[in-house]
């Protein structure tokens, strides 16, 4: 009977610290607390751009009006007294563009392409003599920065994630070019293409109407490094 007194007491006593605990704000053995709810947005970047448009393609002052100052800026081309034509055609990129020759008065010769659909100029590069430098795989991260920065400002291209640098290949004698390098960003179906020179100049960009038809392009015109 004593022996179970002294438990009694024991348990009495152990009642009285764990009261006394709870009163000076110590933590029990109940529910832990809760970790502060993440506010983080995990959404993914949605990717967008915004192709030049012309007005009238029927009316080459419309097409003038558009892709001129284009010209201007991008290239740095004097378009005073420049002329354009539309006797070009490019039947091996089996799209419905219709193509606009512009000839600078120095001789220099820029070509876009527009759609005949929806008008909007969906290539445009310059047919000008390029460097003499040939691309070099380990600078592909500074192609793709010059092709990414043009995207940005004149395609208004936003999001952007991926992107391939490829070699051009001429389509009728598959000849590798090896001053170039197309900068392919598949998420906008869409390649830039660059000098491989110092400075990386603009050559100029073309957009596909979806990504099986730039694949097909590729397979046919570029070559992976």
């Amino acid at each position: 009977m004593k022996r179970n007194h002294s438990i009694f007491c024991a348990l009495a006593l152990a009642a009285c610290c764990f009261l006394a605990g709870c009163a000076n704000g110590e933590t029990t053995a109940g529910t832990p607390p809760q970790e502060p709810t993440s506010t983080t947005d995990t959404k993914t970047t949605e990717v967008s751009y915004q192709l030049p448009t012309v007005h009238y393609l029927s009316d080459l002052s419309s097409i003038a009006n558009t892709v001129l100052p284009l010209l201007k800026t991008m290239y740095g081309a004097d378009i005073d007294g420049c002329s354009i034509s539309t006797t070009l055609q490019q039947p091996e990129l089996e799209t419905e563009n219709k193509t606009f020759a512009f000839t600078m008065t120095d001789g220099t010769l820029y070509l876009a392409d527009v759609d005949s659909e929806n008008k909007q100029v969906v290539a445009i590069e310059t047919v000008a003599p390029k460097s003499d430098v040939p691309s070099d795989i380990a600078k592909q991260a500074d192609y793709v920065s010059a092709a990414k920065a043009f995207a940005e400002e004149y395609l208004q291209a936003a999001g952007l994630q991926e992107a391939v640098c490829y070699q051009p290949v001429q389509p009728i004698r598959g000849e590798v070019t090896t001053n170039s390098v197309y900068v392919v960003f598949p998420e906008m179906q869409t390649y830039v293409e660059v000098s491989a020179d110092e400075g990386h100049a603009l050559v100029g960009y073309r957009h596909f109407a979806d990504e099986q038809a730039l694949n097909d392009f590729l397979q046919r015109q570029g070559k992976a490094f």
